[in-house]
């Protein structure tokens, strides 16, 4: 395996772990939304 690949790997891994951070932290969002809606 090559350093280059290595790299690559890294990268799509720490992408896939930003891009689940991300969904997680919109899906709370609207979810708080959501709860702040109906109280209102």
């Amino acid at each position: 395996m090559t350093r280059e690949s290595l790299r690559l790997r890294e990268a799509r891994r720490s992408i896939r772990k930003c891009k689940t951070i991300y969904s997680v932290k919109i899906k709370r969002h609207s979810l708080g939304g959501l709860i702040r809606t109906s109280t209102l």
